[in-house]
């Protein structure tokens, strides 16, 4: 707190907490005793003195002042749970905002699995076409070898490639009072991501007819009798390829969407930390006030 300066620190309050702009008077009140008062040896007699003659304040309005913010701080903390549970479809506790940290990491967890089983899922079909002399209809092989036959334009290397960064940044929290001030080129969402279903499950249609082809061909070569059993089967060539290219999409777009998913749920959880900590800062202020002026009603 030695270096820390009040205006500073209101106006890093109030950036952050937004709902907080109607009661300016009593952050910036709060703040400056919290600043002007912080490691004193004075009694609290002289301190109280020296608030009426100094800041023309009595301990009556800072009381008022720190029930005003207290008050806040609990809203603030509701407010907080009741978007972060509509987010992740788990119930969040006001008093136990915290625990978002291990719902993000479970979700990260979740999505990070089902890239594993996507990335197998790809392998396998990669194999089965390398083994078969099978054309790999995976859309990202595909676009990988298109980008490769593709000659470079002149300009490519003295220009380079322009990308859109947009949306990147963090977005601005859809709280109604709560509002990052940091950015304000990103929209919310339109819907939660947090609760989003895989889109290749164990149980696909076709993940379960690749298996079981992958299963009988097992490395051999597709001729003779085999033939005749996938046909019977109708896992002819042409099946086959219908099966693997809407196999290869699907895992593609799970792919993408799980990279998504990660990046939307770390912007909410960073914009949901940002939040808690400054709530918990400000209780933190706020009781050091009343600690040393009201110290017969000791706050924790």
């Amino acid at each position: 707190m030695a270096d820390l300066n009040a205006a500073q620190l209101v106006d890093q309050t109030l950036e952050v907490l937004g709902s907080l702009a109607d009661k300016r008077d009593s952050v910036d009140r709060v703040m400056r005793v919290r600043v002007a008062y912080d490691g004193t040896d004075l009694s609290l007699k002289d301190a109280i003195t020296e608030l009426g003659d100094t800041m023309k304040l009595t301990v009556e309005t800072l009381g008022t002042d720190c029930k005003t913010l207290k008050e806040a701080v609990t809203g603030g903390r509701v407010e907080l749970a009741g978007y972060a549970s509509e987010a992740t479809g788990r119930q969040i506790d006001p008093e136990n905002v915290g625990q978002l940290r291990a719902v993000y990491n479970d979700e990260v967890q979740e999505q990070s699995q089902r890239e594993t089983m996507t990335a197998d899922v790809l392998a396998r079909a990669a194999k089965f076409c390398a083994d078969t002399g099978t054309v790999n209809p995976d859309p990202g092989v595909l676009a990988e070898a298109k980008l490769t036959a593709k000659k470079p334009s002149a300009l490519a290397g003295l220009f380079g490639q322009v990308t859109s960064t947009a949306g990147s940044a963090l977005r601005n929290n859809p709280f109604i009072s709560l509002e990052m001030q940091a950015t304000k080129q990103q929209a919310p969402a339109k819907k939660p991501t947090w609760t989003a279903e895989p889109i290749l499950k164990d149980d696909d249609p076709n993940l379960r007819a690749f298996s079981s082809f992958e299963k009988r061909v097992a490395g051999r070569k597709i001729e003779g009798k085999l033939v005749e059993q996938l046909d019977a089967l109708k896992l002819g060539e042409a099946r086959r390829g219908e099966i693997l290219t809407a196999l290869t999409k699907l895992a593609r777009q799970q792919e993408a969407d799980c990279k998504r998913i990660k990046t939307d749920i770390l912007i909410d959880f960073q914009n949901f930390e940002t939040i808690q900590n400054m709530l918990d800062a400000v209780e933190a202020h706020v009781n050091y006030v009343l600690n040393f002026f009201f110290p017969k009603s000791k706050t924790k």
